[in-house]
């Protein structure tokens, strides 16, 4: 097979630390699709393009954005599957090891090391441009300032083990009720519900028409009725405790029409948003004379 990949090194092996980051890009849509290990931790963020993603125990199809932490031990492989561009960060078992023991019991460490599937979040465009931000912030770096980036990529570990894979949820194994569970937890976080319906389509893996029976057993209700409750709930809280215009909130939240976001914000609070606004900010100005 005729394949073509180029990797990026941005920052050289630091040996006391095991560090190493890079970013790739495979220029053909398949390329080396045999299983493979290390004895390290990687974190793999992809950009651009479509990649396979296998185990033994697991297929994922990743999509730009996906975040996944890949175990040292877990046999793997690794294709593209529409030409793309991915950035790794790899760091040792010890350096691990010292993150877990700090965070503690409380951090899902026994979840995120035993879980069958590999720990994944898809990001939202912003958060995936963030991320990718910090990791080539370290890549400009003076390389020959060695303390310092093992510093920048210790605080950048642990920012991201906090940030994303904190939640046991991610790691729980595929039940259906850990499914939903985990879905409407991805969509009340990184305001996922701003991207609506086809965002939750995206972060599911299901069709639209299993999300509305899944709904529709699950919580009597739509997806779609499910997603302005949050969208609305949010803008009910920008309407109290801002002073951002109600066009602007409107179109904050997700919303195109004004018309219908004033239409179903009576529906859900029994007053216009203006009315709701006047209420109970004027409620909180009392409050504070009291």
């Amino acid at each position: 097979m005729f394949f073509c990949l180029f990797y990026l090194y941005l920052i050289v092996i630091i040996s006391s630390c095991l560090f190493h980051f890079l970013s790739g890009i495979d220029f053909f849509c398949v390329f080396l699709a045999l299983r493979y290990y290390h004895d390290f931790f990687e974190v793999f963020l992809l950009l651009e393009g479509e990649q396979e993603y296998s185990t033994s125990e697991c297929h994922n199809i990743l999509q730009p954005g996906s975040l996944m932490l890949v175990r040292p031990g877990e046999v793997h492989s690794r294709a593209y599957t529409k030409p793309g561009r991915h950035i790794n960060l790899a760091f040792s078992h010890q350096i691990a090891e010292s993150l877990f023991s700090y965070l503690g019991p409380g951090f899902p460490t026994h979840e995120l090391m035993t879980s069958t599937k590999p720990p994944c979040v898809l990001l939202t465009p912003g958060e995936k441009n963030k991320v990718k931000q910090m990791l080539e912030d370290i890549g400009s770096t003076d390389i020959n300032n060695v303390d310092l980036i093992k510093t920048q990529m210790r605080i950048l570990v642990m920012r991201i083990f906090i940030t994303y894979f904190s939640n046991s949820l991610y790691f729980s194994e595929n039940t259906d009720q850990d499914w939903f569970e985990h879905l409407l937890y991805q969509m009340e976080t990184n305001r996922n519900y701003i991207h609506g319906l086809e965002r939750m389509i995206q972060l599911s893996g299901c069709s639209h028409e299993h999300l509305c029976r899944v709904f529709k057993a699950k919580m009597n209700c739509t997806p779609i009725h499910y997603i302005n409750k949050l969208k609305l709930n949010y803008a009910a809280n920008q309407l109290i405790h801002t002073d951002s215009s109600i066009l602007d909130i409107c179109l904050d939240v997700g919303f195109s029409n004004l018309s219908y976001f004033y239409r179903i914000f009576q529906e859900e609070y029994g007053l216009s948003p203006a009315k709701f606004r006047h209420q109970y900010q004027s409620t909180k100005i009392d409050t504070k004379f009291e």
